[in-house]
């Protein structure tokens, strides 16, 4: 829908390379839910405000790996990223693990605490796949007790 030579209201729109979105439009700019699909496969389906997304979504990557959460600025703010080898549930910043968190490694346990970035984290409590627990930190993806 167009209003005043603007997108406004619900719609479809193709980019000449191939992606697309399908959704609520508002003065030309993607605004309330809508649909994004990249040339690669990837998509992201929530909510957008100033042509972004903002508030809650779902994005999937092509390779399968899904982020459920919120979003601000087209960032990652706070949710569930599922990967082949386990998941990360949490607060992000800048595209990477920051703030609280959960690390959980399918069949070696999971890694609970304070993440600087994906790699580093402090106050963390491990506890492995027979449920023993241990304290300690991430240092370049690797716990070290404490």
């Amino acid at each position: 829908e167009f209003k005043s030579g603007k997108r406004d209201g619900f719609g479809i729109y193709y980019w000449k390379r191939g992606s697309r979105y399908a959704g609520s439009w508002v003065n030309d700019s993607r605004k309330g839910f809508g649909k994004f699909f990249w040339t690669d496969g990837a998509t992201y389906e929530g909510e957008w405000a100033d042509d972004k997304m903002n508030g809650y979504g779902v994005h999937t990557n092509a390779n399968g790996n899904t982020f459920r959460g919120f979003w601000k600025d087209d960032k990652k703010l706070q949710g569930k990223q599922i990967y082949s080898w386990g998941y990360y549930d949490g607060d992000w910043g800048n595209g990477t693990w920051c703030g609280n968190g959960i690390e959980v490694v399918n069949g070696a346990g999971s890694y609970e605490g304070v993440w600087i970035d994906s790699k580093t984290a402090s106050n963390v409590t491990h506890i492995n796949a027979d449920g023993i627990k241990s304290y300690g930190r991430i240092e370049n993806g690797t716990f070290i007790k404490e």
